[in-house]
């Protein structure tokens, strides 16, 4: 089975959160942590997304994002690949710097975009890396420091969580900070945050408490923060267009189809060369294209790219990562 497509339209908030592969760190020092930023900022202006709150963790990072022109899974892929390069080459190691896919939640922002701003810019504080109120804020590693000191990060969309929390009035940082502080150690509704309410398939909807498991493949539903309502309104829209959200077998064996001809026309080999696993040089090139492609843009898990490249699952996974150490990230 493959791994589902990403709910996004224009205008869709989401919480997204991405962690380092078995609880490992993602960022080491400071300058991980500014260089991480950065990056954002520059993924900003490519990609037209707004940037509502965030926080980095040693280990894992929490964004609120609502998507603009381009897709959450355009701008995730050149912000962590992106991450993951440099911090690679920067600290000598090799290996995947993330675990799985980034998990997305859609959000039904009129009910919880404020308490998801609020839990994101609090993370550090719940768990002891600031020790109280007056020092997360001066802490530079979240979006609260960036309401408090919007020249710091230009991109962070500062206007749109102060006009909220000042009721649609004029953006007001007094009210703001009176709102992250009216509630230090809130957690009602923590649970539902990192992992929402309900997962939609393509059959429909079910509330994530009705699952036998919400850790297995968590990072192959989709998941949605909102009312029962608003998931059977999201439902009934994908629905309408299923081949874009959904999974459909059709679409994903047509895309296997053109990235199998086109490794074929760009190495001249024969597809069944491709699906060999031969161990030549240009044989070995080909099929990291392919273990990439097949993973991170069809969707395919490690076992289903394994069987079509003759490989085993981890020989994907070490392919797959051997591309992304080749390319460049346009910065």
């Amino acid at each position: 089975m493959s791994r589902t497509c990403r709910l996004d339209w224009e205008n869709a908030f989401h919480h997204v959160m991405a962690r380092g592969i078995d609880k490992g760190l993602i960022f080491s020092d400071d300058s991980d942590r500014s260089d991480f930023v950065e990056r954002i900022g520059r993924c900003v202006e490519q990609t037209d997304m707004s940037v509502l709150a965030w926080s980095l963790m040693p280990n894992h990072i929490h964004l609120l994002l609502r998507t603009g022109r381009i897709p959450l899974a355009k701008f995730m892929h050149k912000l962590l690949t992106g991450h993951a390069v440099y911090f690679n080459k920067k600290h000598d190691r090799v290996g995947h710097l993330f675990q799985n896919r980034y998990l997305s939640i859609l959000v039904q922002s009129e009910i919880y975009f404020l308490e998801l701003v609020r839990y994101i810019h609090l993370n550090p504080l719940r768990a002891g890396i600031v020790k109280c109120m007056d020092m997360l804020d001066v802490y530079p590693w979240t979006g609260h420091y960036g309401l408090l000191n919007p020249e710091t990060y230009i991109w962070q969309d500062t206007r749109t969580v102060l006009k909220e929390t000042s009721g649609n009035k004029t953006a007001d940082i007094t009210d703001y900070q009176e709102f992250i502080r009216s509630s230090e150690v809130h957690c009602s509704t923590y649970d539902v945050f990192d992992t929402g309410i309900y997962v939609l398939g393509t059959s429909g909807f079910k509330c994530i408490h009705e699952l036998e498991s919400t850790k297995d493949g968590a990072h192959t539903r989709m998941r949605i923060l909102g009312n029962v309502d608003y998931a059977r309104r999201v439902y009934e829209k994908i629905n309408q267009n299923r081949a874009g959200v959904l999974r459909n077998r059709s679409v994903e064996h047509s895309r296997i189809d053109k990235l199998f001809n086109h490794a074929s026309r760009k190495w001249g080999l024969s597809i069944t060369l491709l699906r060999s696993g031969s161990r030549s040089r240009r044989i070995s090139r080909a099929r990291e294209y392919l273990s990439y492609a097949l993973t991170e843009e069809v969707g395919l898990r490690l076992t289903d790219s394994a069987k079509l490249l003759n490989i085993s699952p981890e020989g994907v996974r070490k392919s797959a990562h051997r591309y992304i150490d080749r390319i460049s990230i346009a910065d």
